[in-house]
């Protein structure tokens, strides 16, 4: 049975080897296979993610380039300028239309050459001037009025004429209000616009005025354009192709755009807060995985977002199929070598297992037999000479000597339990056997004088333990007393020490403030001139702003001459003056109100002017007064110093006192501690002795043991 039982395990061990060796690395290759699968699809991803950020910024930069070009063309800040100083009818007669059609043929050109889906013009008032927009096979190109829309609806391919502008009653493209602040300046951003997710540019329109206070000529924004480009399933699918993963764009209401059949949408709660400083650029891509329709996908989302708005997410697919296939594929080959080495191993094992197993039943036999009865006279008979019968024969060798070796200490033993000493182990040993021989006979001996010493030893012993006992416990006695008295004498000094030290840091910490007084005001002195200065200087610059509204005075004198000029020209000229003689009397009113503002103006100044001088007379006697405490408090600061030195010094005087109390306390109390601990030794030694005195006296020893020399260990 037990030949069966090893074999069998042998057997086992073998295939189990095997199988646990190939299972352990089919799955650490397998393992390490899918990793490295994931690891590279998760980078195909970031590198779908920084294709889509480069090509939206080449989008953005390009829409940007356009909206430039649009909001400069067809010199556009001159044409809106004029458009938006009357309405439509009131500058039909003047060319208007021809104005507005000249605004929108340009951006519209602009729309199709830049691959814009669509382009309005604002003017400052916020109000729509124009707008074009391309949508597949469908344009529209017009611009609104009081009350309809004059638009061109053209095919692929045709061009604006006269005859293509045609009314329309409403148009919901553009609003004709703009919603928000006049953008000041350019800028990209994404917009939600009927369901679809744009890229919007706005760009402001300049044009050139004249400034009435400088009379040059100066830049000005007269409007803005917008510009905008879609995101439609033709651009989810032109990056799929070059990203070779499946792209596409799921709006706020989980609209989707591009080859996303299926897809259950996306969690807003996925993705953080933004601030207003958001840049795509910077947006990190998330990954996690997704089931589409049976079929697993590595995933990562792109969020854009508008005003901190969530409006869409980019989402980037790339199959799990290929890197699940390859993880299959090269589990069944390490399956198939696996099977392959157990069919290979098993006849071996089997048939070598006899060998190894028959001599192994016999000595388990024996070492059961030994074990079950604890007889050391059983025996082992194998006849193989390989290590396992060297093994038996040396097991019989080791039951030989360990039985008589055994006998023998038995005997010695059994003497000893009586007291009888003369006994000692003779025979032929070698080995450990050989060691325990001579060191059970040299315990015997050992024991035999030590018994005899130690007897002798216990009575000294005893005697000089209560002499010591009796002194230790005076000197601890004496020893605790005086640690008592050193010990409330440092709390003493410790308690004079703090309070020294207390007053030293007080006088410094006055000697700070002080210093810091003298500072405060030396810095006040010096505001004081300062102010002083100013002062001075603002009385200057009072008179010199006197002389300047009385030049104003007489300027306005002489523009009101010159309004009054132009108003009797504009009288000669009849009905064609008309215009000129309004703007000239709002010029001879402009001159009356600047004379009167004048006028007021240098009362005001006279006024500051008086309140100036005292004021700077009161800075005086506040400066002199500031000068008087700086000398009282130096004074005060001189003596403070001294209190400070002298506190520092004593400080330092009781604090190398303390220290050497310190010192001398402590080794009292060491010494204290010390006397303690030898007093309890020492009647702790004295009971001990007893004690041992009384175990002594119950070993007999022969005569041969007590007349020997001492052993060295008790000599020592």
């Amino acid at each position: 049975m037990l030949n069966l039982k090893v074999k069998a395990k042998l057997v086992v061990a073998v295939v189990m080897i095997i199988a646990v060796t190939m299972l352990i690395s089919s799955a650490i290759v397998s393992f390490i296979i899918y990793n490295q699968n994931s690891e590279a699809s998760n980078q195909m991803l970031q590198r779908s993610a920084t294709i889509l950020r480069d090509d939206i910024a080449i989008l953005g930069d390009s829409l940007l380039s356009n909206a430039r070009q649009a909001a400069t063309s067809n010199d556009m800040g001159t044409n809106l300028e004029f458009a938006s100083s009357m309405s439509y009818e009131e500058g039909e007669s003047m060319g208007m239309v021809s104005t507005y059609q000249s605004m929108t043929g340009g951006i519209y050109n602009i729309c199709l050459t830049g691959n814009i889906w669509r382009a309005a013009i604002y003017n400052g008032k916020n109000e729509l001037s124009g707008f074009a927009v391309i949508e597949n096979e469908k344009r529209i190109v017009g611009f609104p009025r009081t009350s309809d829309f004059l638009v061109s609806m053209l095919k692929s391919g045709e061009k604006i004429s006269g005859d293509s502008w045609k009314p329309m009653p409403r148009f919901d493209g553009f609003e004709k209000k703009y919603p928000g602040n006049v953008p000041k300046k350019e800028g990209l951003s994404f917009k939600e616009v009927g369901g679809s997710i744009t890229l919007t540019a706005t760009v402001p329109i300049v044009s050139a005025a004249i400034n009435e206070q400088t009379q040059q000529a100066e830049m000005v924004q007269v409007g803005f354009v917008i510009a905008q480009y879609r995101f439609d399933t033709g651009f989810t699918r032109r990056l799929s192709k070059i990203s070779g993963n499946r792209i596409g764009i799921v709006t706020s209401d989980q609209t989707v755009i591009g080859d996303l059949d299926g897809y259950p949408g996306v969690k807003q709660e996925m993705f953080d807060a933004v601030s207003e400083a958001w840049k795509f650029q910077d947006q990190a891509i998330t990954l996690n995985d997704l089931t589409l329709k049976e079929e697993s996908f590595f995933q990562g989302l792109l969020p854009l977002y508008s005003n901190n708005e969530h409006i869409a997410t980019l989402v980037i697919l790339h199959s799990m199929n290929v890197a699940t296939e390859n993880t299959l594929q090269i589990v069944k080959v390490l399956a198939l070598v696996s099977l392959g080495c157990i069919v290979f191993f098993f006849p071996l094992a089997f048939f070598g297992s006899n060998s190894f197993s028959r001599p192994l039943e016999e000595l388990s036999r024996v070492l059961s037999e030994v074990e079950r009865t604890g007889d050391f006279s059983h025996r082992v008979s194998v006849k193989s000479r390989d290590e396992v019968g060297q093994t038996s024969e040396a097991f019989n060798f080791l039951m030989d000597a360990l039985q008589e070796a055994i006998g023998n200490v038995n005997n010695v033993l059994a003497a000893m339990a009586e007291g009888d000493l003369s006994h000692n182990i003779t025979g032929d040993y070698r080995g450990e056997l050989s060691r325990l021989k001579v060191n059970t006979n040299s315990s015997i001996v050992m024991l035999g004088q030590l018994m005899s010493q130690v007897l002798e030893a216990s009575q000294q012993v005893n005697t000089g333990a209560l002499e010591l006992s009796r002194s230790s416990q005076t000197l601890a006695n004496g020893t605790t007393q005086q640690a008592s008295t050193l010990e409330e004498v440092s709390s003493s000094m410790a308690e004079i020490e703090n309070r020294t030290r207390k007053n030293s840091d007080n006088a410094t910490q006055a000697q700070q403030l002080t210093n810091q007084t003298i500072n405060i005001v030396s810095e006040g002195n010096q505001q004081m001139g300062a102010m002083l200065q100013s002062m001075q200087r603002i009385n200057d610059s009072s008179q010199q702003v006197s002389k300047v509204i009385k030049t104003i005075d007489e300027i306005a004198f002489q523009t009101n001459l010159l309004a009054l000029n132009a108003a009797v020209e504009a009288a000669r000229a009849g009905k064609y003056g008309k215009g000129f003689a309004v703007v000239a009397e709002e010029v001879r009113s402009l001159a009356a109100r600047s004379a009167e503002a004048a006028k007021d103006t240098a009362e005001l100044i006279e006024n500051s002017i008086q309140e100036v001088e005292k004021g700077v007379q009161n800075a005086d006697n506040t400066a002199s007064m500031l000068e008087k405490i700086t000398e009282g408090i130096s004074q005060s600061n001189t003596l403070v110093n001294e209190i400070s030195a002298a506190s520092v010094e004593q400080a330092t005087s009781v604090g190398e006192i303390n220290d050497g109390l310190t010192n001398v306390n402590n080794v009292v109390q060491q010494n204290s501690s010390i006397s303690e601990e030898s007093a309890s030794a020492s009647e702790e030694l004295s009971a001990q002795a007893s004690r041992l005195q009384e175990m002594m006296s119950r070993f007999i020893l022969s005569e041969q043991l007590t007349q020997e020399a001492p052993i060295a260990l008790l000599e020592e």
